[in-house]
């Protein structure tokens, strides 16, 4: 395991008016309360660590909706939910503690996201030496928990950084083996520090309607 060294951000960072996130119906009372409550977050198995997860594509945050509606409801989609949050990056001028990777092919990216996945631990443990506020980068493909299964029963013992190109290459692989981009791998900004909250809101929200598989706009 590597204990990473996480620089804040250096220049001008300019956040999307706009993120979204995809949840249940049921989560939108406490949210409307509080969006950056890290009592909810899930601490291991995250691409970027515990936080609150979000993309500038409504699409994306659409699928991650109606995915937790599944595992949630096997079969109910009326549960899916998608918010639409607004930035306000003005109420912190000065922000600076920021992680940005630019493109799958960097390495570190996904040395972040195994070490974050295969690391952190339900007591809090985290593989930063301080962890970013604010972590913007591409997703690892979906498929992680068959990947991690491969992992696991290869029987070939993977150690230091061949590690890091194994996860590499699968994690950027589709379910046929070809090749995906930053663009096909999706965007995700990853909102680590509760202390962020006054810098979000949401504006209105998107309930799946079953019978027309369209999203009604709320709020």
């Amino acid at each position: 395991m590597n204990t990473l060294q996480s620089p804040s951000f250096q220049g001008n960072l300019y956040l999307p008016k706009y993120v979204y996130h995809g949840t249940l119906r049921k989560f939108i009372p406490g949210l409307y309360e509080r969006l950056l409550d890290d009592s909810w977050w899930r601490k291991t198995d995250r691409d970027f660590g515990a936080g609150f997860y979000t993309t500038i594509s409504f699409r994306q945050a659409a699928k991650w909706a109606v995915k937790a509606a599944l595992d949630s409801m096997k079969t109910d989609f009326s549960e899916a939910v998608v918010l639409k949050i607004r930035v306000d990056a003005d109420q912190f001028p000065h922000f600076s503690d920021c992680l940005v990777f630019l493109g799958d092919s960097n390495p570190e990216w996904a040395r972040f996201i195994v070490d974050h996945r295969l690391d952190c631990r339900d007591d809090g443990f985290d593989p930063c030496s301080h962890h970013p506020a604010i972590i913007i980068g591409q997703m690892a493909d979906n498929k992680m928990e068959k990947v991690h299964d491969e992992y696991y029963k290869s029987e070939i013992e993977i150690k230091g950084n061949d590690k890091y190109e194994w996860y590499y290459n699968r994690m950027t692989q589709n379910q046929e083996g070809h090749h995906l981009d930053s663009l096909d791998l999706g965007n995700q900004i990853c909102f680590s520090d509760p202390g962020l909250n006054e810098m979000l809101r949401i504006e209105k929200f998107y309930v799946l309607d079953e019978g027309t598989k369209e999203w009604i706009e709320y709020g």
